[in-house]
């Protein structure tokens, strides 16, 4: 498998792309099959490049991930088109972010609307891949510091501007959307990413699990992240000063994983959270001081409640986590 990998988009990728070919009527059965293989071949290979065994060496010694190489041969205007974007994907999954880049930007007179549009977005994907890749480690971890290449967020930043002047209400708008919060973080627009993510969340709706995960990015990129000192969050945010807080340790995640991989036989489905609830007020407060960040401004007068999860297992420790 290739979970966390560029390539886990591999599937979906290839559900739309299939769909578009069906549809398209000028596309000569033939070449529909033969485009289809091929993109199953290209699948089939950037799974073998997901392995751990290529971050073992430092970056200057790693070997290019491999890319697939048998295109089928396609005369149709239609067929040109596909293989054109299927050739550019092959070369992002394989970072080569480059010829990425031009391969997608190249198809942004393509006849199939599908092939355009998805084209014009990935774009966007490849700039910011680029970016980010000088702050990737050889063993993968990520360190902003080690370096963002500027120009190319830059490109990506307009090559987003341009996707969502043209579509609005696309295939994509909504990742798209997402993607202006990354680059805002990459350019280190800390000022900007908070009015970008007080105007989201007034409009979010808190029972919904992306509620759940934007207040992790928000945390990840904005509350606790010292480079972003000074950025006010003015925002849905401060508000539920009163709401639980739902959090595990990292020892308890920890001893869990250690628990599960000693015992086999045991309880392989845990909801795992500390035992303490405290106020979201309380906690975000006390981690800002514990990092000497900015202390939140909370509406104390919001007292809406919130839910509590408790542990159903804990044999795996000493004490309740």
């Amino acid at each position: 498998g290739y979970t966390g990998s560029r390539c886990q988009s591999f599937a979906a990728g290839t559900a739309g792309l299939t769909a578009a070919m069906e549809a398209n009527r000028s596309l000569p059965a033939a070449e529909r099959t033969a485009l289809v293989a091929a993109r199953a071949g290209a699948e089939a290979v950037c799974k073998t490049g997901t392995t751990y065994e290529r971050t073992s060496k430092p970056k200057s010694e790693q070997e290019p991930l491999p890319v697939y190489g048998q295109w089928p041969a396609v005369s149709s205007a239609a067929g040109r088109e596909f293989l054109a974007y299927m050739q550019a994907a092959d070369a992002f999954y394989g970072e080569d972010f480059e010829t990425a880049r031009r391969g997608f930007a190249a198809l942004s007179g393509a006849s199939d609307p599908w092939v355009k549009e998805t084209a014009a977005y990935s774009v966007v994907r490849a700039e910011f891949a680029a970016a980010q890749a000088p702050a990737f480690s050889e063993y993968g971890d990520f360190d902003k510091t080690d370096g963002i290449d500027q120009a190319a967020v830059k490109r990506g930043m307009q090559a987003l501007s341009a996707y969502l002047g043209a579509y609005p209400k696309g295939r994509y708008t909504a990742s798209a959307v997402g993607l202006v919060r990354r680059g805002l973080w990459l350019m280190g627009d800390y000022a900007l990413l908070a009015k970008t993510y007080g105007k989201l969340l007034g409009t979010v709706d808190p029972a919904q699990t992306s509620a759940v995960e934007l207040i992790q990015e928000i945390d990840n990129k904005l509350l606790f992240n010292p480079a972003a000192k000074g950025a006010e969050l003015d925002s849905a945010m401060l508000l539920a000063a009163q709401q639980p807080v739902n959090m595990l340790h990292q020892e308890s995640a920890v001893a869990a994983l250690l628990h599960a991989a000693a015992h086999p036989a045991g309880v392989r489905i845990r909801n795992i959270v500390s035992p303490a609830h405290p106020p979201k007020h309380e906690f975000y407060r006390a981690e800002a001081a514990k990092l000497v960040l900015p202390e939140a401004d909370f509406d104390m007068a919001d007292t809406r409640g919130g839910k509590i999860v408790a542990s159903l297992y804990n044999d795996f420790i000493p004490q309740a986590v």
